[in-house]
């Protein structure tokens, strides 16, 4: 009895949870349509060998058998796509779950063991969890594997579309298959992964490639130097003329202290250097360097 208890005190609340279908069910019978599709392929692999010097008989035959397998490929891969959807995930959740409390419901051997009882309801719960968080990360993932076997196939499908078009001396059947068992690889988890990891690596490297370039260009020896000129006339500028610099260029838009007028002029050179100093101030731009040197010289001038 309490093992009856524990599974629906897990299970009840999973019943009220709805799933929604991959896909819809196909206006055709898959079962009939293969059927046909394989004997479409029978049939054009029959013709392509009798149709020795016929060029237009062997194309022909060439383009059936690519299609015909093309069409099982895609009826297969629509299939196992539906599979990936968070249906599958929910049946997984639950086959855990299910484990872990037949686990947890084993180790109770009498009705009076009521700590028993709640470990074991505890244990139960927490392995619900865990379940969960797993197959939530799953389905996090699917639609992007989806979307990248997706883009596998279409390039593969493209080639295979330019082919037909092509004489069977320039795309003879060999190539054909070929491309054919590619079409297939193309729509796996596998292959998706790698694509999509050569994706991230390529984002990475290239990514580390602009880092360098700008951290040289950031610390380069001339940036560096304009900021130390820029430093050396803050540095000789009073309070007054430090109030109509930071006006000039807007600084307290730009994040600049609120109490900087303030402050006294030591404390205020040194938020300014701090700031040249900051990630604000983009040392790397040369329109920003020029407009500091004009303020600064603005600042410099008698003031009415």
């Amino acid at each position: 009895m309490l093992r009856v208890f524990i599974l629906l005190a897990v299970f009840l609340p999973l019943t009220g949870c709805a799933s929604f279908k991959g896909v819809p069910r196909h206006y055709e019978d898959q079962d009939g349509a293969l059927a046909r599709f394989q004997t479409g392929i029978e049939t054009a692999r029959a013709q392509y060998q009798g149709a020795v010097g016929n060029e237009a008989t062997l194309r022909q035959a060439r383009n059936d058998l690519i299609f015909n397998s093309m069409a099982i490929i895609d009826i297969r891969y629509t299939h196992y796509v539906s599979g990936l959807s968070s249906e599958n995930s929910t049946i997984n959740v639950t086959a855990d779950s299910l484990t872990t409390a037949f686990n947890a419901a084993g180790a109770i051997t009498s009705a009076g063991q009521t700590s028993q009882v709640l470990s074991a309801l505890s244990a139960t719960i927490s392995g619900t969890r865990d379940a969960i968080d797993k197959h939530a990360l799953y389905d996090a993932a699917v639609p992007a594997i989806i979307a990248q076997m997706n883009a596998n196939r279409l390039s593969v499908m493209n080639r295979l579309m330019a082919g037909s078009q092509l004489s069977t001396s320039e795309y003879p059947l060999s190539l054909a298959v070929l491309d054919i068992q590619g079409y297939y690889q193309a729509g796996t988890i596998h292959a998706a992964s790698v694509a999509l990891s050569a994706s991230a690596s390529s984002d990475l490297e290239e990514a580390q490639k602009e880092s360098v370039v700008l951290q040289r260009e950031y610390f380069a020896p001339e940036r560096q130097d304009k900021v130390r000129e820029l430093i050396g006339v803050v540095n000789g500028l009073d309070s007054a003329q430090l109030l109509v610099l930071t006006q000039s260029l807007n600084l307290n838009a730009a994040g600049l202290r609120e109490d900087f007028a303030s402050l006294n002029v030591n404390d205020q050179r040194q938020v300014l250097r701090q700031y040249l100093f900051s990630d604000q101030f983009d040392r790397t731009n040369d329109r920003v360097i020029e407009r500091w040197t004009a303020a600064l010289r603005f600042a410099q001038l008698p003031q009415n």
